[in-house]
């Protein structure tokens, strides 16, 4: 015999609109790629910031590594990495190790090896192979011990 719906407290509304409010990004993040993979970058950007500006990693990895390449949208360093160590703060691991190789190798921005550091690692310790390569250089060459 089915069971009659059972009230389960605020834990279930709580996940029900965490669901809901995450649809809509998940909708930009795939209309984004595919705007991406059709070339249309300045609407996969679009789209990648609309996902970034509602708080998701995702969206703030893709935005923010278009706006680091200026890849179909004017390059702007300084809010590509802004968007991009937000990601990395909330455990995205692309964006940890593409932080962490833009502060390790200094692209378009002064190095700062103790912040390549930072990122590298906890990306290195996830798998991601680049980080673990640039991590690997830093600590070889000793750059992962001054400050510049």
């Amino acid at each position: 015999m089915p069971q009659p719906f059972r009230h389960t407290g605020p834990a279930s509304l709580l996940l029900s609109l965490a669901l809901l409010t995450a649809a809509p990004a998940l909708a930009d993040l795939q209309a984004g790629r595919l705007a991406f993979f059709a070339g249309d970058y300045p609407a996969a950007f679009r789209e990648f910031n609309a996902a970034a500006e509602a708080g998701d990693s995702s969206g703030q990895y893709l935005a923010g590594e278009m706006l680091v390449q200026g890849r179909g949208i004017p390059k702007d360093a300084r809010r590509g990495m802004a968007l991009l160590e937000a990601a990395a703060a909330s455990g995205h691991v692309g964006a940890q190790s593409l932080a962490g190789a833009l502060y390790a190798f200094g692209q378009d921005m002064p190095a700062d090896y103790t912040k390549a550091l930072a990122y590298l690692r906890p990306a290195a310790q996830a798998g991601d192979m680049n980080a673990q390569n640039n991590l690997a250089a830093l600590l070889y060459f000793g750059l992962g011990t001054r400050q510049d």
